[in-house]
């Protein structure tokens, strides 16, 4: 049980450490074949950045069997600022990840449960095994977008992180 608010900068800090050491080596990471082709190398709407036509094309495409706007400008967002160098797409991701446990940890530590469930969780979203993580592909992006879900609170949501392991 955490005795001081105090605590709580250094859980965020120990979390961030965590994540970092976990996928340090992502900066050094290629595109895959998995689907980066489909998601940022042979996209074409994607390729050039992020224009008028291209976020048109992201709220209205059903590619790669999904409807995720976010992400396909997300992925135009990193064209724009690295060009199709995979090396910062990964560390993009890799931001993304942190923010995620970041915004996971603070969920669970503004909700009345033990702490032993706080640190299970907090550990299976940095760093756990099956937990999908930045250096799985390019389409990490995706992962911003279901970060938080209002509706899954307290038990319920460490239940389906830890059970189902959710990718957060």
């Amino acid at each position: 049980m955490l005795r001081t608010e105090k605590q709580i900068p250094a859980i965020y800090l120990f979390l961030t450490v965590t994540v970092i050491v976990a996928f340090r080596q992502v900066y050094q990471c290629n595109f895959i074949n998995l689907d980066d082709p489909e998601y940022v190398t042979g996209n074409i709407h994607v390729r050039h950045g992020v224009t008028m036509e291209a976020i048109r094309w992201a709220f209205t495409s059903f590619d790669a069997a999904n409807w995720h706007p976010l992400t396909w400008m997300s992925h135009m967002l990193d064209v724009q600022l690295y060009g199709l160098n995979p090396h910062w797409h990964h560390l993009t991701n890799l931001l993304f990840h942190i923010a995620n446990v970041l915004l996971l940890t603070q969920s669970v530590l503004n909700d009345p449960i033990t702490a032993c469930t706080r640190r299970r969780c907090s550990r299976t979203a940095s760093a756990g095994p099956g937990i999908q993580g930045p250096a799985d592909g390019i389409n990490g992006n995706a992962i911003l977008k279901a970060v938080r879900r209002p509706r899954l609170k307290g038990r319920r949501m460490i239940e389906t992180v830890v059970d189902r392991q959710l990718v957060f």
